[in-house]
């Protein structure tokens, strides 16, 4: 599929527009609550390189079956070997200039309403949340950008309430996840061809030495540490001393310590490795134990399974950044 060139005012993508652009590569970059770009060479001797312009809009897919979706040409190269680079930017980034009056809302559901009442800009965007909650939000007390209120470093809807923004063309929802999990199983040393496994087991605790200070008083525990169920798969034990005073109002028994202590081995995944990986669907495509191709069904904010056999422990990892190859139909 070749990316569709429509007029910088376009609304509606929904056309062929202008047409489809020639090019020799196009790709869509997403990041969960991150970057959302796309870039492609074009021959510029190429259909339609003499109407390509900055600000102009290409319309491209950002996974296989996904609704095309709209990205603003924000730069065109100089030819190099009578090819241009063209960049260009979600359609979303455009919130960025649509300066928001300070308000105040009951919840997420009501920030995300109220939105579009205190823009100083016509807005054509549509908000909307997957998440409950009833917890008040103020907006910073200077006016700011949509963009900003979205997802900004300090004040925003994304620091209060976390979740992950989905954004398709003037639709922008911030939902719990993405992704769902769609029962894919990689295996670490075994069946995971082609794909680069980062600080999985380097960088992993097998337990914790969970602690209670207040003034002169220590407490720890008479065990000292707490294990994980995998810490004897481990060639050495690598504990890690954690503060747990904050949890408590008053000095805990042993038992409460405990307690708390296993809480947090729980919630941080001590023992389980990290999982960090680097998949490569084109080589994928062809190996034995990918023919049926499922993993390659996976789509940002999805979740797969990788199994560490050796350690007797799985791990799970969200698919967090794609690379989409619109000309190939493929990641």
């Amino acid at each position: 599929m070749r990316p569709r060139l429509f007029e910088a005012n376009a609304t509606d993508f929904t056309s062929q527009g202008r047409g489809a652009v020639e090019c020799v590569s196009c790709r869509v970059e997403q990041q969960i609550n991150g970057i959302f770009e796309l870039e492609c060479e074009v021959p510029v001797d190429g259909y339609l390189y003499n109407e390509l312009a900055v600000s102009k809009i290409l319309v491209a897919p950002a996974e296989k079956g996904g609704t095309p979706q709209a990205f603003r040409i924000y730069r065109i190269s100089k030819p190099i070997n009578q090819i241009v680079t063209v960049n260009a930017e979600h359609i979303s980034y455009q919130l960025s200039y649509i300066p928001v009056m300070p308000y105040t809302a009951l919840s997420l559901g009501n920030a995300l309403n109220k939105l579009t009442t205190y823009v100083a800009e016509s807005c054509p965007f549509t908000f909307s949340t997957n998440k409950v909650t009833s917890t008040p939000w103020s907006s910073p007390v200077v006016p700011t950008s949509a963009r900003a209120i979205l997802m900004g470093a300090q004040g925003s809807l994304l620091q209060q309430y976390k979740g992950e923004y989905r954004f398709d063309n003037w639709t922008v929802s911030l939902r719990d996840a993405l992704g769902t999990d769609k029962g894919v199983r990689v295996s670490y040393g075994k069946n995971m061809v082609d794909l680069r496994q980062e600080d999985s087991i380097q960088n992993t605790y097998t337990g914790i030495l969970p602690y209670y200070k207040s003034d002169d008083y220590l407490l720890t525990l008479p065990e000292k540490v707490l294990h994980s169920a995998a810490a004897s798969q481990y060639p050495y034990q690598r504990t890690l001393p954690v503060d747990l005073s904050a949890k408590f109002t008053d000095a805990p028994t042993e038992q409460e310590l405990r307690d708390a202590g296993n809480a947090y081995m729980t919630a941080n995944n001590i023992g389980i490795p990290k999982v960090c990986l680097e998949v490569s669907f084109v080589q994928l495509s062809d190996t034995q134990e990918y023919k049926d191709k499922l993993i390659e069904s996976v789509s940002i904010g999805d979740t797969v399974h990788v199994d560490f056999e050796k350690l007797g422990v799985g791990a799970t990892a969200e698919v967090v950044h794609t690379i989409y190859d619109v000309l190939a139909e493929r990641f």
